[in-house]
């Protein structure tokens, strides 16, 4: 993977299309990954979602394992910067598949999203954002041809949704510690009586002591490297 973000810095340099992007950056990641890019069975070009309806929908890759497409693949050039504009053909492309995981690239950030707000309608976020660049490669292995793995993937998204729904509670805690989070720490603390004087109090000190510690923890985490993503065991 090191090799091939290192050649990736290098192309993406001279590249200006689309069609190059394809060609240079994405293809030669799917290489990596384990897919016959060369084999229509695997990898197919200009895929018609809607096969038997006269106005047919083009995605711009299907990556596909034993005949069956497992992603979606909507491509931009290496110099366009993504944005949510850019779903729009990759949502139309989904509705009509009975695929599950489907993919917005410019060649260096990789956005991968599913269905998991309603089944058969991809979701507006995605579940996972890759930086060829910058990130750590090791999450890509869940989506190679010799791990790919519906279930496996489908307990990842739950596992990183449940991740930020309970991070944003913390977070929420942390800000402004709820009534109910400064009695479960008064009552650890403190058996008697949590009166209202008390309950104020507890208040003012468990919100001090909320900000040190993610003081800490900010900087013991600028003083170690990034944590990673890590595929499920």
């Amino acid at each position: 993977m090191e090799e091939f973000r290192k050649n990736l810095i290098n192309r993406k340099r001279s590249i200006t299309t689309e069609e190059t992007t394809k060609i240079s950056l994405i293809l030669p990641l799917f290489r990596l990954l384990g897919y016959d890019t060369e084999n229509p069975d695997e990898v197919k070009a200009e895929y018609a979602c809607d096969v038997g309806v006269k106005t047919s929908k083009k995605v711009d890759l299907a990556i596909l394992i034993d005949g069956e497409v497992k992603m979606l693949v909507e491509c931009k050039s290496a110099k366009t910067k993504l944005n949510s504009n850019h779903l729009n053909q990759l949502l139309r492309y989904y509705s009509v598949s009975d695929c599950k995981i489907g993919v917005l690239t410019n060649g260096v950030e990789y956005r991968f999203f599913t269905d998991s707000v309603n089944a058969g309608r991809m979701d507006l976020e995605p579940f996972l954002i890759v930086d060829i660049i910058n990130d750590d490669l090791t999450i890509l292995e869940l989506f190679s041809r010799e791990k790919f793995n519906g279930e496996k993937i489908s307990g990842f998204v739950d596992e990183l949704k449940y991740r930020t729904a309970i991070r944003e509670k913390l977070l929420s805690e942390f800000a402004y510690p709820s009534d109910e989070f400064v009695a479960l720490i008064a009552k650890r603390v403190d058996s008697s009586r949590l009166t209202k004087d008390k309950r104020r109090k507890f208040k003012r000190l468990i919100g001090k002591e909320l900000d040190a510690i993610l003081s800490n923890v900010v900087v013991d985490y600028r003083e170690k490297d990034n944590p990673v993503i890590t595929t499920p065991e």
